[in-house]
């Protein structure tokens, strides 16, 4: 039954719903798409308050949520911003820029020796192909396998049910990864790479991935940087191959063109872009923290509305039992209406005293 926009205004009511989401959502119906238990819609209680507080209610309920909206959206570009920025360290870092100063200090020339990537590695693998590696290989808690999957954010990051026995690692032995070694996806996003770490070392290069053992005027990390700034991700991407996800093959992988400095400046520069990452994740840090709490604010600031802590009441409001006898009175009179309109005879003896 509708009631009258004099009792209860429309967007106090809307807000009031909003506050309740959790709750409403707390059992849904369905086993398709899921929908509102309606015993648990209409069994809310709803606090009325007077209609000019409602007013004021709903007026700073704007003004607050507006600033949370505005804040979710400065929040949004903030690791976009973060990407952006990694990305403009490790271009300056593989253009020589960020160690200018160092070199300049040094009155070192910025003469960087050019090479192919094969040239400046040991070993350049590809995984094994799937006559190999099956899932059916695949047990719990082993020996891990390393695919694209477990390359996150310049880690490795192992499943525990993405591993091998002893016996398939030995027939596997072409593919073991060793500390030191560079980790590279070769199946859809380029440039995501990760050295392996002490602990790691023993684990299996898995079927998307491919690992680079680097030569001695290379270090891992350094590489790792390489393989992961823009202009070597353009390179793979214009060169890498398939119609659905892009692929690395090792000839493309192999044919890469590196420039190397000195290891004093690769010392350098892996040291300088740890700084500068070490600063990023600690705004990242500081933003994860922002969000949740944002996130939270809307909620916050709706139960303190629906309590009567958001605005202050005035004592010259007429009281909300006012607006309680109206709802009461309009749902009879609207009651009376519908039992008239079922009553055939009652409409009758209306129109004869008209």
């Amino acid at each position: 039954m509708a009631l009258t926009p004099i009792s209860i205004q429309s967007e106090y009511l809307f807000r009031f719903l909003q506050s309740q989401y959790d709750y409403i959502n707390s059992n849904p119906r369905g086993t398709g798409i899921p929908h509102v238990d309606p015993k648990i819609f209409w069994k809310i209680k709803l606090p009325i308050a007077p209609y000019n507080e409602q007013r004021r209610i709903v007026a700073k309920l704007e003004k607050l949520l507006a600033k949370v909206d505005n804040c979710k959206e400065r929040l949004k570009k903030i690791p976009t911003l973060l990407k952006r920025f990694r990305q403009s360290v490790i271009a300056a870092a593989c253009s020589g820029d960020l160690t200018a100063d160092w070199r300049k200090k040094r009155s070192v020339n910025h003469h960087w020796q050019r090479a192919k990537l094969k040239d400046a590695a040991d070993q350049i693998q590809i995984g094994p192909f799937g006559s190999l590696l099956h899932k059916s290989d695949y047990v719990d808690n082993k020996i891990s396998v390393i695919n694209p999957t477990h390359i996150k954010n310049g880690e490795i990051i192992p499943a525990k049910n993405i591993t091998i026995n002893a016996l398939k690692k030995s027939e596997l032995k072409r593919y073991v990864l060793q500390e030191g070694d560079v980790v590279v996806a070769r199946r859809g996003e380029m440039g995501r790479c990760a050295v392996v770490r002490n602990g790691q070392d023993g684990w299996v290069c898995g079927t998307g991935s491919l690992f680079v053992r680097p030569g001695s005027e290379i270090l891992s990390d350094y590489l790792q940087i390489l393989i992961s700034s823009p202009i070597v991700i353009k390179n793979l991407e214009r060169d890498s191959v398939g119609s659905t996800m892009t692929n690395l093959n090792q000839k493309i992988f192999s044919n890469i063109e590196i420039d190397l400095p000195t290891i004093q400046e690769q010392k350098e520069l892996i040291q300088r872009v740890r700084e500068l990452f070490k600063i990023a994740d600690q705004i990242e840090a500081r933003y994860h923290k922002a969000k949740a709490h944002v996130e939270k604010l809307t909620q916050s600031i709706l139960a303190k509305a629906f309590r009567g802590e958001l605005v202050p009441q005035d004592p010259s409001d007429p009281p909300a039992s006012e607006l309680l006898k109206q709802i009461k009175a309009e749902k009879e009179k609207q009651q009376a209406e519908l039992k008239s309109k079922k009553n055939p005879k009652q409409r009758a003896k209306r129109k004869k005293r008209k």
